[in-house]
């Protein structure tokens, strides 16, 4: 009887070899691949990436940015450099560069030729008060895609701040004050919910603040004082129910104060003096209970000094120089804050009498009453405040 197994043809069984050894090939490339991370993030890639930028800059003698070196030195080990530990998928570590901290470093130079996606591991960047680093904040900082902490802050930078910065969601320190950085604040920073500190004081943007701010709902401070903003402010910053801290003095906003500003009830400092706002102070902003200190000097306000803000027994500093208010200084405002050092209402339309209460202003230390309308004597209980360096009531 024949044999009824046959064998295969010898061209299936070439074949079949053949796919069986491009399959293992393939697998051996991929688990490779998880393991080791890839070309741009080594080690020696980021550092050759330093490098170049560093020549392309110079530097203060007094910083040791000389340590950075292509001479087989660890760069770990470099001035500025902090270096971390990351894993792959496939389970083995790698060194890489999560930090770099120059700051007062006497940069001069400018960011373009960093080579930002070298740098995929970096977590905080601190390029801080280098008065001569200048130019663009280049778009491709958006590779940059760990990064929590941004600082250039004290610069020379200018340009408009790029889109790309909006898109890296981890950030949640952002510092660019005190350079020339111009154009509008991006709305797309609303993008960045995980965004604390937000500091862009001391440039030259214009334009309105964004209503897309509001959104940020882990901001806990604000700073955009002293650029050249327009425009009222958004009824929507009164969402940031986290904010302690906002900023917004010498700008050109006008309108009024927003009523619901009282309820950002864990703000602690309000900083609205050199501006254009009018209207009346919101007697909402007695509902601060936490306000320590609120300067709304040099504006347009009308109307009276809100007794309301007898309420805030935390505030320390009362600055409403330079409006147009009118009537009296409310005597529950006089007597009630007692951790007040300093109360200013200089340059008003006030009228009536000195309130007695002041007498109990025991922590007082600079009273300010002047060029206003205000008659009668001066009450013998201010020689009860025995911290008062300073008065003036002409």
């Amino acid at each position: 009887m024949a044999n009824s197994t046959v064998p295969p043809p010898l061209h299936r069984l070439v074949l079949s070899s053949a796919l069986l050894l491009l399959l293992l090939l393939l697998a051996s490339r991929q688990a490779g691949g998880r393991a080791t991370p890839r070309r741009g993030t080594w080690l020696r890639s980021q550092a050759r990436a330093l490098l170049r930028w560093k020549s392309s800059v110079t530097y203060s003698s007094k910083h040791q940015l000389g340590t950075w070196s292509d001479d087989g030195i660890y760069p770990c080990n470099w001035t500025g450099i902090t270096c971390g530990d990351t894993r792959s998928r496939g389970g083995t570590t790698a060194k890489v560069i999560p930090g770099i901290s120059l700051g007062g470093a006497g940069l001069v130079g400018q960011l373009d030729p960093l080579r930002f996606q070298s740098l995929p591991y970096l977590v905080n960047l601190d390029l801080s008060n280098n008065f001569h680093l200048s130019g663009a904040i280049p778009p491709g900082i958006s590779s940059l895609s760990m990064l929590s902490s941004l600082n250039f802050s004290g610069d020379q930078l200018g340009g408009q701040i790029p889109e790309s910065i909006c898109n890296l969601a981890r950030l949640t320190h952002i510092d660019l004050s005190s350079n020339n950085l111009t154009g509008q604040i991006p709305p797309a920073l609303a993008n960045l919910s995980r965004l604390v500190f937000l500091y862009m004081n001391g440039n030259r943007l214009s334009g309105n603040i964004p209503w897309h701010l509001g959104q940020l709902q882990n901001i806990r401070k604000m700073e955009l004082s002293y650029n050249i903003l327009s425009g009222q402010i958004p009824s929507s910053l009164t969402n940031l129910t986290n904010l302690y801290y906002l900023g917004l003095s010498g700008n050109r906003l006008s309108g009024p104060i927003p009523e619901a500003l009282g309820q950002v009830q864990n703000l602690q400092e309000l900083y609205l003096h050199k501006n254009n706002l009018d209207g009346t102070n919101p007697p909402s902003l007695g509902n601060l209970t936490m306000l320590k200190v609120m300067h709304i000097y040099i504006n347009q306000l009308t109307g009276p000094i809100q007794g309301e803000l007898a309420r805030i027994s935390s505030l320390t500093e009362l600055d409403f120089s330079e409006n147009r208010l009118t009537g009296s200084i409310p005597s529950s405002v006089a007597g009630n804050l007692t951790s007040l050092t300093f109360f200013s209402v200089w340059s008003y339309l006030l009228s009536g009498s000195i309130p007695p209460e002041f007498g109990k202003l025991v922590n007082l230390e600079k009273l300010y009453l002047t060029e206003n309308f205000i008659a009668g004597t001066v009450p013998p209980s201010l020689g009860n405040i025995s911290s008062l360096r300073q008065i003036a009531i002409n």
